[in-house]
């Protein structure tokens, strides 16, 4: 999974300075995604009302989209043709929402039509979890737009919140997610159930019955490991090899949301510490990053661009700046980045398998380079490594899971993404020098602020010292 969180109001405005409705936006976007090599989009702030807040994850009204983009049966049609081209839908749903008496939802006899009052914006202490009502009210809202719409997912958004709300008790807002998560997958097993924050717990969500979770602390940690001077990230170093260590088989979507880049926080580029060059430089070694540690991927529409203003849902992306050389070189890198995801397994297969993920090197705070491998069922591995500093190095040497012949295939200091072009070409053959704890060694260059992956294309056996040629299709720049 590689989803492209987004606004649709605020992603694109036509000719006129309006906002694109729904159907120009299912020609422009569906070849967009496949582009960047997106699988999905999630839709935030797309529910009415939600405008009002500023995407908030609070709303006035559960079952109804945004009506300045078109009637309900264009919004259909517009999920009708992403599915056409491949891309699937998740849909925000805030679990933090207006009283029902604010939506005007009456009964012909003047009550309301739920006598459950859901709390007013953030005053979680009208949320009344004893009472199944409540459960069975937002258990309909997210059925409806499963069934009436055919998303794929549905994300629901201040599960964190209402878990740490002293009104309630974690017991009794267990017992309510639980209910809630029960009678949703009894008849919607196939939608994806996604809980929206980090519960903390890695397999508290699971316990609830959500499909997956956002782990937000990850957005949370890359974010401020950006400000960072890269002078001083050693001292931050577990920012980056500590707190994301899969667990289990618990997995995960790793998430530069909108979330973590609004209120005030700053978009990812403006955030990252650093001259003009240093900050393109450290999105990409950052998203570099993120695309190659276990987890599914989530980034928020305008980073792929370099936008440095952040979201503001009354405004739109600013497409303008593509007509910089620096801009239009990071959405190429995002570009080939996702398309390099999508082609290796190895990235994804064996996302939740301790057999799919292995550190290489995490104590390399001096120098603020990480390193570590992932494999596919075969056993090829990808080697990354990531260096958070504007220094390069020259005949680095790291260890290596498996004795054989290396090739650089992916690298965000290339030219062609406004690197420094510190690249490594030719073959790369392993050396039975001890490193990194591991038998086998490789020297090459470390690009400065940027992420390296190299792949194993020809593996020797230790026992038959034989020589396997990985099958595995080499991504060629």
């Amino acid at each position: 999974m590689n989803i492209y969180e987004m606004d649709l109001a605020a992603w694109k405005k036509s000719d006129g300075g309006e906002s694109l409705g729904y159907e120009e936006l299912a020609c422009e976007l569906a070849p967009y995604v496949k582009q960047m090599g997106y699988t999905h989009i999630e839709l935030v702030n797309f529910l009415e009302g939600t405008q009002a807040f500023g995407c908030r994850g609070v709303t006035s009204s559960f079952f109804s989209p945004r009506a300045e983009l078109g009637y309900p049966i264009a919004l259909k049609k517009f999920i009708d043709a992403m599915h056409e081209a491949g891309v699937g839908v998740i849909v925000d749903v805030p679990f933090s929402l207006i009283s029902m008496d604010e939506q005007g939802l009456y009964r012909f006899d003047g009550q309301p039509l739920y006598e459950t009052e859901i709390n007013r914006a953030w005053d979680r202490a009208q949320l009344d979890l004893s009472k199944p009502q409540t459960a069975q009210l937002i258990s309909d809202c997210l059925a409806f737009w499963a069934n009436e719409y055919h998303v794929d997912g549905i994300t629901l958004v201040g599960v964190a919140d209402a878990l740490e709300a002293d009104d309630f008790g974690r017991e009794r807002a267990s017992e309510f997610l639980r209910r809630l998560c029960a009678d949703f997958k009894l008849g919607h097993a196939d939608v994806l159930l996604i809980c929206g924050e980090s519960l903390g717990d890695e397999r508290l969500s699971q316990m609830l019955g959500f499909d997956i979770e956002r782990e937000t602390t990850f957005g949370a940690d890359v974010a401020a490991y950006s400000q960072i001077d890269p002078i001083f990230r050693k001292y931050d170093h577990e920012k980056i090899t500590l707190s994301h260590v899969p667990l289990g088989d618990k997995t995960s979507i790793l998430p530069l949301w909108h979330g973590e880049l609004a209120h005030g926080r700053g978009a990812l580029i403006q955030r990252t510490f650093g001259d003009y060059w240093q900050k393109f430089a450290g999105v990409r070694a950052l998203l570099g990053f993120m695309y190659t540690f276990p987890g599914k991927k989530l980034s928020f529409m305008g980073t792929e661009i370099g936008q440095f203003d952040e979201y503001d849902p009354t405004s739109y992306l600013q497409w303008s700046l593509l007509d910089y050389d620096a801009h239009a070189k990071l959405q190429r890198y995002c570009a080939e980045l996702g398309q390099l995801y999508l082609a290796s397994p190895e990235l994804w297969l064996l996302d939740a398998e301790s057999d799919g993920f292995g550190w290489i090197d995490t104590g390399n705070r001096d120098q603020s380079i990480v390193s570590f491998y992932r494999s596919d069922d075969e056993g090829d591995p990808l080697v990354v490594l990531a260096n958070f500093t504007p220094v390069a190095y020259e005949n680095y040497r790291t260890g290596v899971p498996v004795r054989g012949e290396y090739r650089e295939i992916f690298n965000s200091d290339d030219e062609r993404y406004g690197g420094s072009g510190v690249i490594n070409t030719g073959i790369i053959k392993s050396e039975p020098r001890q490193t990194n704890c591991l038998e086998n060694s490789i020297s090459i260059r470390i690009p400065p602020m940027a992420i390296t992956v190299i792949r194993c294309v020809r593996r020797t056996q230790s026992k038959t010292r034989q020589n396997t040629v990985s099958t595995r299709k080499i991504i060629k720049k």
